[in-house]
């Protein structure tokens, strides 16, 4: 994205600049200027400020990572990868996120095998930050996001300019849309960014032969010296848009969302009033509207979110709408959500750079109906390398449009337009006895004897699934108590655009003596393999975790790392007496300690091995007693099974857990969940490795990262 979208519409990430030293008086007046520049987003001045500066001085390794920053804030990906690898190769001591952003930048030029390299060093470091670990297993599977792209057709839009064109929005019949066009004058805006033209609001219509109207501009009351940014209509005469504002004396700015209506009879807008549920100097912006118009979702950068910036959703409550609700860490990350749509009244797609996926911001859909959500890369030719985003489309997602800057390198806004040239298929699964649906049965997808897709029903006993014409697909419906279903199908040419709807009705199972599976989790003979011991403590009322870094003890807490000393492990005693030992010596007075431990399930189980409870509670307990700490649950699986299979099964123990969480009262936000399929095994009884059942099961884990402010 340019520079304006990048600053003005994508939140602005505040960055930690590397430590310049050893610079003369001189030198380091002009990086100060260079440091300015950069806090006024002019980045293209500062950037040619940075290098000329880094050519006078090549130990100057900050200067080159400076430099990258820029070339990463204007989307500049080619050369924010040459500074990056520039600055880290030289560099004796750096911060953890420069190797997040040479990584990405990375994926942004899909040299994705370096990029894994990266991210694992990252995620060496900062283990707590699931980002990097999703971006590894999406590496890993690459080919899976491009398995349905010969049925979507996508093309540019006929009437993108040389300028940033964006963020389409549905008026009735028309289109309006964001865009630099039109205009020689400049403006300085209320963060004094000197640009050469503004984004602004235009409209378009399409004609029967498929041909648009020329644009023009949308309406003046909205159109502003400043940035307009997405909207939403709804109701027939309702608007709400995203305009940026100042924040005042504290210098900078922000973005915030109005409503207003329109009156489309006189061409005139009324009754513009900014959101009340708006707060403080923070950003909110992108609005989308659920079909009943009951619900808004936006995006915000406001604090108590789980990255940089999160989605939100508000409801209309007495004739107003009410305090916003964060959707949570299944739908947010540790990156960036933003540019929401509701596709129709339960499924919502978006844009994310925390989930995975190609590179830059990815396309997601989810489903809100269910009880715990599951996010869908939409996939290639929907996403790129780049930034993908602002997607519409109507209520089945057959057709729309979507914003990539996939051109030039990144460096330009396009609009495309898709259309699927798939053949949906529609499930509905029902109960044989009494023909209620059945919410989350199972449907595996094999072609040619593999398998390509796991899907699950909704709430109403539905599933969608599009598949491409000319192919043969088995579906096998699963539930457990009932017998499972298989059906077949071979898609034609023709059916290209169509909707076959297959009823399923299952059958149940009689009820008999569950049997008894043995429990094969007896890892005596495997300690050093199965446990990932964790040791929480409570020091002088402060909650610390304890870690052993080669002979060093630490205790942790956020930035904090106290030292207590230099010891060679004593393996004869436990990790605690080790601890206790450590902090005895150090005059320290332990209050409380909390081992966690490693907990495990049986074989194809989503449920966790009832023996492991009081590991459970143990974190649980933890977190109870202090609103500092926060849990990261990461679920593994054995080797075998298919990669599809196991990243579902995963996903589905980690929310075991986390229901076990808040049924001893955690609230949601206090930990993450990961499925990491098998991406995790231990002990080299990886796909085509003879081994036992118990060396199978010690795989069968979840872990838990504790994170503590």
């Amino acid at each position: 994205m340019k520079l304006i979208l990048t600053v003005a519409l994508i939140f602005v990430i505040q960055l930690g600049f590397a430590q310049t030293s050893g610079l003369s008086d001189n030198l380091a007046d002009k990086v100060k200027k260079a440091d300015n520049l950069f806090n006024e987003y002019r980045y293209q001045e500062a950037v040619e400020l940075y290098i000329a500066l880094y050519n006078k001085d090549t130990t100057q390794y900050a200067l080159a990572l400076k430099a990258a920053d820029c070339y990463r804030l204007v989307n500049d990906y080619r050369d924010a990868e040459k500074w990056y690898a520039l600055g880290i190769e030289t560099s004796e001591e750096i911060d953890p996120d420069y190797l997040l952003h040479y990584a990405q930048s990375l994926t942004n030029n899909e040299h994705y095998d370096e990029a894994r390299k990266w991210f694992h060093k990252y995620s060496e470091i900062r283990s707590e930050d699931s980002r990097a670990l999703k971006k590894i297993a999406s590496i890993d599977q690459l080919h899976f996001h491009f398995r349905d792209s010969q049925a979507v057709h996508l093309k540019e839009w006929s009437i993108n300019s040389p300028y940033a064109d964006w963020s389409p929005a549905y008026l009735g019949d028309n289109i309006v849309f964001i865009s630099e066009r039109g205009g020689d004058e400049k403006f300085t805006n209320v963060l004094n960014w000197q640009v050469d033209t503004y984004n602004d609001l235009f409209i378009t219509r399409e004609n029967e032969d498929g041909s648009m109207n020329e644009p023009r501009r949308f309406h003046k009351d909205i159109n502003s010296n400043y940035h307009e940014g997405p909207l939403v209509f709804y109701g027939g005469n309702k608007i709400i848009f995203t305009q940026n504002e100042s924040d005042g004396a504290s210098g900078g700015g922000h973005l915030a969302l109005y409503s207003a209506t329109l009156d489309r009879t006189n061409n005139d807008i009324k009754n513009v009033q900014k959101m009340t549920f708006l707060k403080g100097n923070y950003s909110f912006a992108h609005p989308a509207i659920s079909p009943d118009h009951q619900t808004l979702y936006f995006a915000s950068d406001m604090p108590g979110g789980y990255g940089n910036s999160d989605l939100y959703k508000s409801t209309w409550e007495n004739n107003k709408w009410s305090t916003p609700i964060n959707l949570g860490p299944e739908i947010n990350s540790e990156g960036n959500e933003s540019f929401p749509f509701m596709m129709n009244q339960d499924e919502l797609v978006f844009s994310s750079d925390g989930h995975g996926g190609l590179g830059g911001r990815d396309l997601f859909r989810v489903d809100l109906s269910q009880p715990h959500f599951h996010l869908e890369n939409l996939g290639y030719p929907f996403n790129s390398s780049k930034d993908d985003f602002g997607y519409i489309s109507n209520e089945t997602g057959s057709e729309g449009y979507v914003t990539s800057n996939r051109k030039n390198g990144g460096l330009d806004d396009d609009i495309y337009k898709f259309r699927i040239i798939w053949v949906a298929v529609e499930f509905l699964v029902v109960d044989d006895h009494n023909g209620e649906p059945l919410n989350q049965a199972e449907i595996k997808v094999y072609q040619e004897d593999s398998l390509i897709d796991v899907r699950f029903t909704n709430k109403n006993g539905i599933l969608d699934f599009a598949t491409v014409p000319d192919e043969n697909y088995t579906f096998e419906v699963l539930k457990s108590g009932y017998h499972p279903h298989t059906y077949h199908l071979t898609t034609d040419l023709h059916d290209a655009g169509t909707i076959k709807e297959v009823d399923v009705v299952l059958d149940r199972i009689p009820e008999a003596k569950k049997k008894i599976v043995p429990d094969t989790t007896d890892f005596s003979s495997y300690a050093k393999f199965f446990n990932k011991e964790r040791l929480v403590l409570r020091v002088e009322d402060k909650f610390y975790e304890y870690r052993e870094i080669g002979d060093y003890r630490y205790l942790v807490a956020g930035d904090e790392k106290i030292l207590l000393g230099k010891v060679e492990v004593d393996e004869s005693q436990s990790m605690e007496q080790r601890a206790m030992d450590m902090l005895k010596a150090a005059n320290m007075e332990v209050q409380e300690a909390f081992d966690i431990n490693n907990v495990y399930f049986g074989l194809d189980e989503t449920d966790f091995l009832k023996k492991y409870k009081p590991e459970l509670d143990a974190v649980a307990e933890v977190l109870l007693k202090s609103r500092n700490v926060k849990v990261e649950i990461k679920t593994f699986a054995d080797s075998r099974g298919s990669i599809e299979y196991n990243n579902v099964l995963t996903f589905k123990r980690a929310q075991m857990v986390s229901r076990y969480f808040m049924s001893k009262g955690v609230q949601g936000s206090r930990f993450f969940i990961n499925g990491y399929g098998k991406q995790g095994i231990l002990n080299g009884c990886e796909d085509g490795v003879e081994c036992g059942e118990v060396q199978h099961a010690v795989n069968r884990r979840a872990e838990f990262t504790v994170i503590i402010k």
